[in-house]
């Protein structure tokens, strides 16, 4: 994934990223795991733009402090699905 992508997520809330003393972004595990899936997302022909936009209507809709880690996203043809535990 291109480092302004990941540096864009930071900056818009998507990921937890700290920095580190030389200024390098560090990513938690969740964060991690959501590039996993939005890498995946875009490897089945799911646009950036698309992507972001599930993930601020995501993040829009989970309870405060819940990750978007915790729900598991995929693709089926042009649609996002989103899977929640509960």
């Amino acid at each position: 994934m291109p480092a302004e992508r990941l540096r864009r997520w930071a900056r818009e809330g998507y990921l937890d990223a700290g920095k580190a003393s030389d200024g390098t972004l560090r990513f938690s595990f969740p964060d991690v795991i959501l590039l996993r899936a939005a890498e995946a997302l875009r490897e089945a022909g799911v646009s950036a733009l698309r992507i972001r936009r599930t993930l601020r209507s995501l993040a829009a809709q989970l309870p405060e402090g819940r990750p978007l880690s915790a729900v598991h996203i995929v693709s089926r043809g042009d649609e996002v699905l989103v899977r929640d535990r509960d």
